[in-house]
């Protein structure tokens, strides 16, 4: 309990930020992150309003980059909602947080504002050390994705899952002596979560349009499919890497359902995508992260 969320910072007035760039406060929570409990401790001790400030940081940024870029924001924060990112943002709150700075890096880096880019990613890194994934983002953020080759690279990823294994237990042997091979076991949700994030990233092809910001869009969705396809063997470190990328999936669909000129066709996919997220959600919501049903602090003792 002591290293929890909650024991972390009721300890936090204990400490003086001095103390906590030396490392002298044992956790293994990065220094940024630190800094952020320490900040608030100084101004509540009252953990539900740490929460509180923590849940505007989390959504914000969110709400700015959906509003800037999504054609249909509601439909966003619902796609948001239903897949994955909603619960993990419960639990994973570092790394929440880093994903929340890394969607205004996004911003910047559709902006081709390259320094602004790199100063929040360093940010970013500072809450959780996975935000380091973002800098591929430079790899390919000037390079055009047709149809053609995201379909291509979709089929090498989906090839590339059979090896993912023997290859991961190979490095785990070799450089790690075996101490990794605990935590490669099948991971059946993550491959349906896999397959649900490529249909949705091929879906967007129906989309014709080719701006610029639409194709870093998806190349950054892509990206987070290949990191998804670790999940084969339950590869967290990696699959959770991917959610940098994904988060940029909600904005997608509806740019899908825009692009129909039948006004009661269009209707009738946002209905149906409506209903299969809701019928997703039902079935999925009771994961390992054990967030829904959400308790408020005066249901249930922390």
């Amino acid at each position: 309990m002591s290293n929890s969320y909650y024991g972390s910072f009721e300890r936090m007035p204990l400490y003086s930020f001095k103390e906590l760039l030396s490392g002298a406060f044992y956790t293994h929570f990065e220094t940024g992150f630190l800094f952020y409990m320490k900040s608030i401790s100084m101004i509540t001790s009252d953990f539900q309003w740490f929460m509180a400030i923590t849940s505007v940081v989390q959504i914000v940024p969110l709400a700015f980059f959906f509003y800037k870029y999504s054609p249909n924001v509601t439909l966003s924060f619902f796609i948001f909602g239903c897949l994955d990112f909603f619960s993990f943002y419960f639990s994973g709150i570092r790394q929440s947080i880093a994903i929340s700075i890394g969607v205004i890096a996004i911003h910047m880096l559709i902006d081709r504002k390259l320094r602004y880019f790199l100063f929040l990613t360093l940010l970013a890194l500072l809450f959780h050390t996975s935000a380091i994934f973002l800098l591929l983002a430079l790899s390919f953020y000037k390079m055009k994705l047709p149809f053609a080759r995201a379909g291509w690279l979709c089929l090498v990823i989906l090839l590339t899952i059979p090896v993912l294994r023997p290859l991961l237990l190979w490095i785990s042997d070799t450089f790690f002596a075996g101490g990794y091979e605990g935590y490669l076991q099948e991971g059946s949700s993550a491959l349906t979560m896999f397959v649900v994030y490529m249909f949705f990233f091929l879906s967007s092809f129906l989309y014709k349009s080719e701006s610029s910001m639409i194709t870093i869009v998806r190349w950054l969705v892509l990206v987070g499919v290949f990191f998804q396809s670790f999940g084969a063997v339950n590869n967290g470190a990696l699959t959770r890497g991917g959610y940098y990328f994904l988060i940029c999936l909600p904005i997608l669909l509806p740019y899908v359902i825009i692009s129909v000129k039948s006004l009661l066709f269009r209707d009738f996919i946002f209905l149906a995508a409506v209903f299969l997220l809701s019928v997703f959600f039902v079935f999925t919501v009771e994961g390992p992260r054990n967030v829904v049903p959400y308790y408020f602090f005066w249901d249930k003792p922390l």
